[in-house]
């Protein structure tokens, strides 16, 4: 034992070389010091006497506590010799000797612990009620499960998202299966995590406290068009009184049908889970504002969302879904689909339209047995003119439904009757198997109410006649719980492709739509997504050696991780590292877009000033007597445009868009001209620069023309926010948001008479522009049109 000094002089703790000797030293009776012992005896000190005393015997005591071997800081199993100790004696008495229990079992008491609970069987674990129990615990409120989560689990990749656990994408290679699927088929995706804002008061109260926070160019809410709630209508959430700015994001709603024009209507709308926060605030202070008595309700997790998009999507609907003949509010509905079932696809049908059904429940027909896809379609003459009827005139309170009543939502939030009950009720009824008695059952689990509404994508840049099937589909409304999971797998058993979130993403990219957050740069929920992913990649880019990674310096890319709209505001460009993320503002109204596009069409028409003031007047047009806090103004305002590369090269994201100079117009045009003519005389394509040709003087110097000369700040319009090789196209294309005036400088330079001949297409060039990726050393062409 070593004993060191403390600098006060005072004697530190003693060290132990190991637990025996540390052990042997608490058993050590602790005495007090002797006096000088040859001193002279004196009379006893009465105080000091009982003070000696009481040391010796709580030393004692101590020592006898440290040394007795049951009685001590040791617990009985560790007294126990070696080959009778077990891991688990230490809170299971039962693991001891007998002759060692009760001394365990005083332990314990003296300790206060609780005895441990008795663990249920696996078989009690597996019951219905307790999964869903545990279910519950696992699903916190931050992280909620959808009602599909377990089967996903099993299948995709999952991860944390906007609080949800949401599927990202497959576990196997689906990227080109989901392409085939939505051009040929049908995908399905789980959109449950889409929040409802539930607001109820007055229709003109409803429209005046929207009107507050909607983009003024867009229908509004109370339109004739929409009160009558047989259509869904999409307006884009701006802060009160910060329009332009202050955008929050995209929401579609519909109205609750109503016999009734005085009595309360119930306004849906639904928005992206990240920015739902934001609009209900929004919504909130518009509110207070107008003083108006609006309530408003989040419907979080109270209802099932599915979106299926395809041309075998109608089809698919029409087989699992089995109307409930007796439901009399519901009658408008059922017959009118009815009436579609001969449709192809759901193409035909009027964008945004709402059909209210109640359904019998989907265990009753599964497995589902598609048909397949005749060459013709075969109806009778009725039909047909029905059907035209319908489609021509869509009939009116078509959307009628049970599914906005709370109690009726309450209903499903478990089977009842289970799948075993049911299944007993049915074979005991008809004495055979129940897959062959489902029409004339009479023990039947409650009907579902559902909502089916059309999801029509609008694409301007693609244009009307190449609008494909895989663009339009169904999305299919239904109340939360077991009943939404039993819908589920019909669709999976009738050949839907699943898909995720990422899944979902590649597939607006696919068809030319910008998809909520990643594309709209005006929003906080885009800046807040942008830094997740730029911490993330950041990161992986630093974990790599420095011989390993891309020099994103030498490369002269100051933000290779996000794309910094920020620096491109304001006069000139801005490199400061130190600039944070921060939203935008982007025109996304169709009337203004239009407006831009045309203004662009012009050949003498570059004057910013004059385009703000068209811009301005159609505001005003819009919605009279509108008035906006902060004068309107296009100097630092972005457009969404889709850019389609004129060769080789793949945009990536993050990456970089140029206005061309007079010596890359020039370049270019040659270039071109000099590809078409090898073209015409050899019969094909010599494409560019090619890497693995041997070098020569004349290869040389056309690459070392192009080779990491990197144009100017000043000539940067913009950034892409989503690119890559598109399947659609056959080629690099990409999703970009661009500065309206950079468009302007830019058609105003590119307005060169031999650039309409440069594309071997026929056609005349949209807008000629230079695309570099984060990673790139070439800036290459691309036509750049405007996305509506």
């Amino acid at each position: 034992m070593n004993v060191k000094k403390e600098p006060s002089g005072k004697d530190a703790k003693p060290q132990f070389a190991n637990a025996k000797q540390r052990r042997t030293a608490r058993q050590v009776i602790d005495v007090q010091p002797v006096k000088d012992p040859e001193s002279i005896a004196r009379t006893i000190n009465v105080e000091e006497f009982i003070d000696a005393r009481k040391f010796e015997i709580n030393s004692m005591e101590t020592a006898l506590k440290n040394a007795t071997e049951f009685t001590g800081n040791m617990r009985v199993f560790q007294t126990l010799p070696r080959h009778m100790r077990r891991r688990a004696a230490s809170y299971n008495v039962k693991r001891l000797p007998q002759r060692f229990r009760q001394r365990a079992l005083d332990q314990v008491a003296n300790h206060g612990e609780k005895p441990q609970p008795m663990k249920k069987s696996r078989k009690a674990k597996r019951k219905p009620g307790a999964i869903f129990e545990m279910f519950q615990k696992r699903s916190k409120e931050n992280k909620r499960w959808l009602d599909t989560h377990l089967w996903h689990a099993k299948r995709m990749h999952m991860d944390h998202l906007w609080g949800y656990m949401v599927a990202l994408h497959r576990n196997d290679k689906s990227t080109k299966s989901n392409f085939r699927a939505s051009q040929h088929t049908c995908i399905v995706h789980d959109a449950s995590y889409t929040t409802c804002l539930e607001m109820k008061g007055n229709l003109s109260d409803i429209g005046a406290v929207m009107g507050r926070v909607s983009d003024p160019t867009f229908m509004s809410v109370g339109a004739k068009r929409y009160i009558g709630g047989d259509k869904q209508g999409s307006i884009f959430i701006h802060r009160a009184g910060e329009y332009p700015a202050g955008s929050i994001a995209l929401v579609s709603f519909f109205w609750i049908p109503s016999e009734e024009q005085n009595e309360e209507r119930i306004l849906w709308v639904w928005v992206h889970p990240s920015a739902a926060p934001d609009v209900f605030a929004a919504i909130s202070e518009a509110i207070t504002l107008a003083a108006a008595p609006v309530s408003i309700n989040n419907l979080q997790s109270h209802m099932t969302r599915f979106e299926l998009t395809g041309p075998r999507s109608h089809a698919l609907l029409q087989e699992i879904l089995k109307p409930d003949a007796s439901c009399d509010i519901t009658r408008a509905g059922r017959n009118l689909w009815s009436s579609l079932k001969t449709l192809r696809s759901p193409t035909s049908i009027p964008a945004g339209v709402i059909l209210g059904m109640s359904i019998m429940d989907p265990r009753l027909s599964f497995p589902p047995k598609m048909q397949q896809r005749d060459a013709e379609i075969q109806s009778s003459h009725a039909t047909q003119q029905s059907l035209n009827n319908a489609l021509v005139r869509w009939p009116a309170n078509v959307s009628k439904s049970t599914l906005h009543d709370p109690s009726v939502r309450q209903v499903f939030l478990r089977s009842k009757p289970t799948d075993a009950e049911l299944i007993a009720k049915l074979q005991k009824k008809k004495n055979q198997p129940a897959s062959s008695i489902i029409e004339d059952a009479t023990l039947e689990p409650p009907t579902v109410p559902i909502l089916l509404i059309q999801r029509n994508t609008h694409n301007a840049s693609l244009g009307d006649k190449n609008a494909n099937e895989f663009l339009n589909g169904w999305d299919v409304v239904l109340p939360a719980g077991t009943v939404a999971v039993n819908l589920w797998k019909s669709i999976i058993f009738a050949g839907a492709h699943a898909t995720g979130i990422y899944d979902r993403r590649r597939l607006c990219f696919e068809t030319g739509v910008a998809s909520f957050p990643h594309d709209y740069p005006e929003t906080a929920a885009h800046v807040q997504w942008a830094t997740q992913q730029m911490t993330i990649k950041r990161e992986t880019w630093e974990r790599k050696p420095v011989a390993k990674r891309c020099n994103y310096a030498k490369l002269k890319v100051l933000d290779p991780f996000a794309s910094h709209f920020a620096r491109l505001v304001g006069s000139q460009y801005q490199s400061d590292s130190e600039l944070d993320l921060k939203p935008v503002v982007v025109l996304h109204s169709v009337k203004l877009v239009a407006i831009i596009q045309d203004f662009l069409k012009k050949q003498e028409a570059t004057d910013l000033q004059v385009l703000t003031g068209l811009c301005r007047d159609a505001i005003q047009t819009a919605r009279p007597g509108f008035s906006m806090n902060h004068p309107f103004s296009l100097k630092d305002a972005f457009v969404r445009c889709r850019l389609t590369m004129m060769g080789r090269g793949l945009p990536d994201e993050h990456g970089i868009v140029y206005r061309a100079s007079a010596d890359g117009i020039a370049y270019w045009t040659q270039y071109f001209n000099r590809r078409m003519k090898n073209k015409s005389i050899d019969g094909e394509d010599d494409d560019e620069f090619d890497w693995s040709k041997p070098p020569s003087i004349e290869n040389d110097a056309e690459i070392a023309q192009v080779l990491d000369k990197f144009p100017p700040h000043d000539l940067m319009i913009g950034h892409v926010t989503n690119g890559g090789f598109s399947m659609a196209n056959g080629q690099g294309v990409a999703i970009a948001c661009c500065l309206v005036r950079g468009l302007l400088q830019a058609k105003e330079g590119s307005s060169v008479g031999s650039m309409d001949d440069a594309v071997a297409t026929g056609k005349p060039m949209k807008m000629f522009v230079l695309v570099r990726g984060p990673r790139g050393r070439i800036c290459r062409p691309a036509s750049l049109e405007l996305l509506v």
